[in-house]
């Protein structure tokens, strides 16, 4: 069967492409290799107990924001509620509590040495964010004309200073160089607990916490991919799970398919990958003329260290004493200890 658009994995991206493409009348096949769709959005269950598998909250579901928005005009529908992070972080033998709509607050009781530089921290935060939601979202770079690149490059010295001059700054050096108390450090970097992370994520993390703008779907992550498709559905799209691609077909340098791991092909003059760069260049498009350039650019890339959950049930009338984020220290932590976090979110959904 001859598809308009095939796309090669069913995690957001592909998703998302797919139910787009859908709602305009194109004829489109998603082939995903997981017996679930959604990516790192997605939940299992274990027993009587169902877990995230990797995204804990989002931004941008309140009502009429993006997400809602989008999934609305593909025609499905999830609703959503809050989530207020409050912290308990045990430090070796010191305690601390943070309530995350009044963390400025909270840290200058606990350091009151650092007020100066908390301040400064939700500062710099504020105007990034303000910085950056203010402006929109620009074009792609691909179709602006030239004089909108210079224009835009321009308008962002001016209008995008603070985010300019922090966001892709690394993380843990900043902190570690605007905090003199390296305890108090690593408790703002533990929300976040990845030593790659550029500053822009930290700060993102903690303004979005302090302006009450994160929200967990009801129903669970799940519920966010499992709305996609069936709008992909009901749009005439089709999704075939448990369906690993093994090889993109080129011929006379364009796509014309895919071959999945069972033998079966299936056929479209468009191939969309929500794979992993890496995977696509070196397994999916294996020996492909043309990918040169491509290829030597993501190899000098630095693939993000990964990171690791463990999940634990707790019955749900164990006292949590007010406190959903949980992050134990075995002594008086640098940023370059591990840490570990239990959520109650994630116990809980």
């Amino acid at each position: 069967m001859e598809y308009d658009v095939i796309v090669v994995g069913a995690g957001m991206g592909g998703l998302s492409a797919g139910a787009f493409l859908a709602k305009e009348g194109k004829k489109v096949l998603i082939l995903e290799k997981h017996s679930k769709p959604g990516g790192y959005v997605s939940s299992f269950t274990r027993g009587d107990y169902t877990f995230d598998s990797a995204i804990f909250h989002l931004t941008d579901m309140g009502e009429n924001q993006t997400i809602p928005q989008f999934i609305r005009f593909w025609g499905g529908e999830v609703s959503s509620r809050k989530i207020r992070y409050k912290f308990r972080y045990f430090v070796g033998d010191k305690e601390y509590l943070i309530d995350g709509k009044n963390a400025e607050k909270d840290l200058i009781s606990y350091f009151p040495e650092e007020s100066n530089a908390i301040r400064k921290f939700f500062s710099i935060s504020d105007r990034m964010i303000d910085e950056t939601l203010e402006q929109g979202p620009p074009k792609p770079p691909y179709e602006m004309s030239f004089l909108e690149k210079a224009s835009f490059g321009i308008t962002s010295l001016f209008k995008r200073r603070v985010f300019l001059k922090y966001y892709s700054k690394q993380s843990v050096e900043f902190l570690k160089s605007l905090f003199r108390d390296k305890t108090l450090a690593s408790i703002v970097w533990g929300y976040y607990p990845i030593h790659s992370l550029v500053f822009f994520a930290h700060a993102f993390g903690w303004e979005m916490m302090k302006r009450d703008e994160n929200y967990y779907p009801d129903g669970g992550m799940q519920a966010i991919p499992d709305a996609a498709v069936k709008a992909l559905e009901k749009n005439g799209g089709k999704i075939l799970l448990n369906s690993e691609v093994e090889r993109i077909l080129v011929k006379e340098g364009r796509a014309v398919g895919v071959r999945c791991v069972d033998g079966s092909e299936h056929y479209s003059r468009i191939v969309i990958s929500n794979a992993p760069i890496h995977q696509t260049l070196s397994k999916l498009l294996e020996n492909e003329t043309g990918l040169e350039g491509l290829r030597a650019e993501v190899q000098r890339r630095e693939v993000c260290v990964s990171g690791m959950f463990i999940f634990l049930g707790v019955d749900e009338k164990y006292d949590f004493g007010g406190a959903n984020y949980h992050s134990f220290w075995r002594r008086i932590p640098s940023m370059l200890r591990r840490s570990i976090g239990l959520r109650k979110t994630a116990l809980s959904s």
